[in-house]
């Protein structure tokens, strides 16, 4: 049975639908917070947008090799570094990176869910918020895991549905007579200072913020790992990337504006201040935030099964007869999706328990409120979209070798250099300055700091990723000779 193709608007839903989620309606206010401005929140996300629009250019001439399929930056990675790097990278994304960004949208879908029922998150207890994100992994897992259409379904029209608010925001932000009085446009702004941190100048402020940016934009490369399953991918794919990006952009610059009209930069309390009066609007605005990312989840759950079916496929990674398990009459990855659904479950149960009773700092959420569980998920979501565009950034320096090798045939890009070089330089120095400056305040504050802890868990992720080039993990790697392709 041959696999339905996929045309622009499911492509797009994917490219979106991963990005206009979270970021969104989360990362937004903790950027705000921290930079103590609403124009340096404005000035972060524009930043943020360059970058990732200049990344998105140059994967056109990368994603134009005749021999990428749903590998997607495994592939990239294997023709533009090595098979090692490949290997690395598949396991990383594999065992660490999908577990650590599927977790992150199952909570911020529980934790809106209380408000939709009146009820106060804050007052919910901890382990109430992880069953029910257990949940909402597990179901979204399940679902795509055994039938094809509702996923499919579920993410074109939830796509449209979560674009609702960010519609009213910008309109109601922007066009209103309260918007042209009082918005951060206006001559009497209401919102014009809050928090930030005073030690730090304001490029560095917004420097320290972009790994938040870099999560509100992971996955719009994930679109690729569906290459195989388009009408015409040598169109599709590259248009899918690069729109998906510029209206991603266009709808977080123009939020970015209209929400600091009634908050400090959430959207949930623009909706709250703006209908202070009308609770009901607060609870559909809620609900309409469950879906977005439930969606945003969704989508990541179609691609990323697609990339282990792959990467299985061509022994690049362990338990291949799991793996590679799918469903013939339906076409779909059983095996792979199953596995995803298995080891995000367990990390989601892991990153509470050990949030909650061994986390120390409490980044954005207020102790008194909150259980650090809350800030170290935050904090575990942001490194591993610092870490896979790090890994991007290298496989696009290799791009740029190439243009002098000339050994891997593409489809040259007349904007491939200039976008190529913008992107790499800003995907490297983001993690690069990040880690000097917690580093530098680590030894200030000394090893139980908070920024001692940071660079903890980034340590492990490093560490955790090199298990893919270790000899004890090709030993255990159970696929025939045969079907390891060189």
């Amino acid at each position: 049975m041959k696999r339905k193709k996929h045309g622009l608007i499911f492509s797009l839903s994917i490219g979106m639908g991963t990005m206009i989620g979270a970021g969104t309606f989360f990362k937004n206010a903790s950027i705000a917070n921290a930079t103590g401005s609403p124009w340096l929140t404005i000035l972060t996300w524009v930043i943020g947008g360059i970058g990732i629009l200049a990344t998105a250019i140059a994967l056109i001439e990368i994603t134009s090799n005749k021999t990428i399929g749903n590998g997607g930056i495994v592939d990239w990675a294997k023709l533009f570094i090595n098979k090692r790097f490949s290997k690395m990278t598949v396991w990383f994304i594999s065992m660490l990176y999908i577990p650590l960004t599927w977790m992150p949208f199952g909570f911020y879908a529980a934790y809106y869910t209380w408000g939709v029922f009146g009820v106060d998150p804050v007052s919910v207890p901890w382990y109430l918020t992880m069953f029910l994100t257990l949940f909402y992994v597990l179901w979204v897992g399940i679902m795509n895991s055994f039938w094809l259409k509702p996923g499919h379904l579920f993410q074109v029209y939830t796509m449209a549905m979560k674009l609702i608010p960010l519609i009213l925001v910008i309109i109601i932000g922007l066009l209103t007579k309260e918007a042209f009085d009082h918005g951060v446009l206006s001559s009497h702004p209401t919102h014009t200072h809050f928090g930030g941190n005073a030690s730090h100048h304001k490029f560095s402020k917004i420097l320290l913020e972009l790994p938040a940016v870099l999560f509100a934009f992971d996955g719009f490369y994930y679109v690729a790992n569906i290459k195989d399953d388009m009408k015409n991918p040598k169109k599709t794919l590259s248009l899918a990337i690069v729109l998906s990006i510029v209206l991603t952009i266009l709808f977080y610059s123009l939020l970015s504006v209209a929400v600091f009209t009634y908050s400090n930069g959430n959207v949930l309390e623009f909706f709250k201040n703006a209908f202070p009066h009308e609770l009901w609007i607060s609870k559909i605005i809620q609900a309409t935030l469950v879906i977005a990312v439930l969606n945003a989840l969704n989508g990541f759950v179609i691609s990323n099964t697609k990339l282990v079916e792959y990467s299985s496929d061509k022994g690049l990674l362990p338990l291949q007869k799991i793996l590679s398990k799918r469903s013939e009459k339906k076409m779909i990855p059983i095996g792979s999706c199953l596995f995803l659904t298995f080891i995000s479950l367990a990390s989601t149960l892991l990153a509470f328990l050990i949030g909650h009773f061994y986390y120390s700092n409490t980044g954005d959420y207020d102790p008194s409120k909150y259980t650090n569980a809350y800030a170290f998920i935050d904090l575990l979501s942001n490194w591993s979209s610092v870490i896979i565009m790090l890994i991007i950034a290298i496989i696009i320096w290799g791009a740029l070798y190439n243009r002098i090798s000339n050994k891997i045939e593409v489809v040259k890009n007349s904007l491939f250099v200039t976008t190529a070089i913008i992107g790499a330089v800003f995907l490297t120095i983001i993690p690069i300055y990040n880690v000097v400056t917690y580093i530098i305040s680590a030894v200030q504050e000394g090893p139980g700091s908070s920024d001692a802890v940071y660079l903890y868990v980034l340590l492990l992720y490093i560490a955790f990723s090199f298990i893919g080039m270790l000899p004890i993990y090709k030993k255990y790697n159970d696929i025939s000779k045969k079907r390891i392709e060189d």
